[in-house]
């Protein structure tokens, strides 16, 4: 003869229960801060090596292009994209090291080309905030990716 008992549960179980469903729905930020970075750098690689020159080219990005060519941005931009991507798969040591040595020295160059064109008249004020916050996001992504924080 088979009868049920009814199981009976403390509150300590029925707690850590209902964690571990919320857990299942968390959000990770740093994951799409970094997927936004990946999607940034990769479009912004297929821009520069696709668009034409005269929608590129305008006075805030003249000093850029002085450093060097359009398809040398878009190869590092390139890098930094899959780094980002491969950032997102794997957190080592090595590849924190290569996503921020290709996404840092890339967003500081060209954060400095826009302040550059702005101290000289010719560039965009908002262009330098919005650099400015978009590489301030994936530093703090990277900062607590490297602390091991969430």
């Amino acid at each position: 003869m088979l009868t049920l008992v009814p199981h009976h549960r403390n509150e300590v179980s029925v707690a850590r229960d209902v964690v571990r469903f919320w857990q299942r729905f968390q959000f990770d930020w740093l994951r799409v801060i970094v997927g936004f970075s990946a999607a940034f750098h990769l479009g912004t690689a297929v821009t520069l090596a696709l668009a034409p020159y005269n929608q590129i080219y305008n006075a805030g990005t003249a000093p850029v292009y002085e450093i060097a060519d359009r398809y040398v941005w878009a190869g590092w931009y390139l890098l930094a994209g899959v780094m980002s991507v491969v950032l997102l798969r794997r957190r080592t040591a090595r590849v924190q090291i290569g996503w921020w040595l290709s996404t840092l020295p890339l967003g500081a160059m060209w954060w400095l080309a826009f302040v550059l064109a702005v101290w000289n008249g010719r560039g965009s004020a908002i262009g330098v905030v919005v650099w400015l916050t978009l590489y301030g996001l994936f530093a703090v992504a990277g900062f607590r990716i490297a602390l091991g924080r969430r």
